[in-house]
Order: C-alpha cells, then structure tokens, then sequence
C-alpha cells in the first residue's frame, strides 16, 4: 500500500515513487533534485528509466537522459512499505537498485 510521505521526508537526492497523474493510475521513480521549499507547489525532479541492458537485474534504475529537469507535485510522491532505493555507483554511472525487503 502506498504511503505518502511529509515534506520534511523529501531531500534532495532521495529516490521515490510518484504517481503519474492525479488519478493515480501509474506511477514511476523520481530522483530529487532539490529539498523542497516550504509552501512549494513543485519540486525539481528527474524521472528514472529501467535499465534493461543489466544481466540478472530486473529492478536497477538510472536517470533518464531525456527528461533531466521535471518538476513533482509532493503530495503525489510516495514510498512503499519494504521497498526501498539504494545508490549504486559502478565506474562513472550512478544508478538506484529498488530493494524488498
């Protein structure tokens, strides 16, 4: 069950999902791109792409290259409880691996 998440949880840098649209019918990863402002409508966001060339890794993320400057409405972001997103860095790339626990 999705769980929304306070303002004050939103830093930038953290990986999280967001719906799609207001009738949440879809979501994807966003990464932050900045802390959110107090009262902001919006916050600097960058969707994240599944990486499909990764042997074994069904659930790695990385940003898309298309779309690097987005904008989120926080309400609409969200976490998942016992799924999380750890950074993993392999030579120049930075990508997030979605973890269940």
């Amino acid at each position: 069950m999705a769980r929304p998440i306070l303002r004050t949880g939103l830093l930038e840098g953290g990986v999280y999902f967001c719906w799609n649209n207001l009738s949440k019918t879809s979501f994807s990863p966003i990464l932050l791109l900045a802390d959110i402002a107090d009262r902001a409508k919006t916050v600097k966001c960058a969707p994240l792409m599944l990486v499909a060339s990764v042997a074994n890794e069904d659930h790695l993320y990385e940003k898309d290259p298309q779309f690097t400057n987005d904008a989120a409405v926080p309400a609409l972001i969200f976490r998942v409880p016992g799924e999380s997103f750890q950074r993993v860095e392999n030579q120049d790339v930075i990508r997030w691996r979605l973890c269940l626990s």
